[in-house]
């Protein structure tokens, strides 16, 4: 005997709590570097939260006082990286935590990167899908965009939002994407 699945809306990337982290900011002391020569400093900081702890990303691994060159301080929210390499050209991204809310991720990226972000969500029957940049509805509605070439002044915040019109449950998620001068 088959049983119908009752409708439901699961956004699987993000956790809202009580006290939210707002404005992360992700700052990096320049973008040129010399292999083996210049050291990258990134600064995460964010306007509001509290307990927050803080972990780093480099394409996707993550980043630890282990690995070669690498040195945490202000209580993990600033990472330093001594003598460069080929292999610390990113993406960064900084993503903080304070054991309630995971904030959204922040990304820094060269102007012309290619950037593919993505958004998934748990639900039945199936959610529609809607990008918005700066809350501007982009009228895009896969669950996957791509920013060809990046330009300065596509930086700004990406939300993908997704609604049930079953349960009409809404549920989004936001990150910062910010483009940086080659310069």
């Amino acid at each position: 005997m088959e049983y119908p699945m009752a409708p439901f809306l699961t956004i699987i990337l993000l956790t809202f709590a009580t006290e939210l982290i707002s404005n992360v900011t992700l700052r990096v002391n320049k973008v040129n570097l010399v292999e083996f020569n210049d050291s990258a400093v990134f600064n995460c900081s964010v306007s509001s939260g509290s307990s927050l702890s803080y972990r780093w990303t480099n394409n996707n691994t993550v980043v630890t006082q282990v690995d070669d060159g690498v040195h945490f301080s202000d209580q993990d929210a600033v990472l330093t990286i001594a003598n460069v390499s080929r292999y610390n050209g990113g993406p960064f991204l900084c993503q903080v935590m304070n054991g309630k809310v995971i904030s959204p991720m922040m990304a820094a990226y060269k102007t012309g990167s290619n950037i593919t972000l993505s958004c998934q969500a748990e639900s039945f029957p199936t959610a529609t899908v809607q990008w918005f940049f700066n809350e501007m509805d982009l009228g895009l509605s896969d669950t996957q965009i791509t920013l060809q070439h990046a330009k300065e002044n596509q930086t700004g915040y990406y939300k993908c939002l997704f609604h049930n019109a079953v349960t009409s449950r809404f549920s989004s998620v936001k990150t910062m994407i910010r483009i940086l001068s080659k310069s």
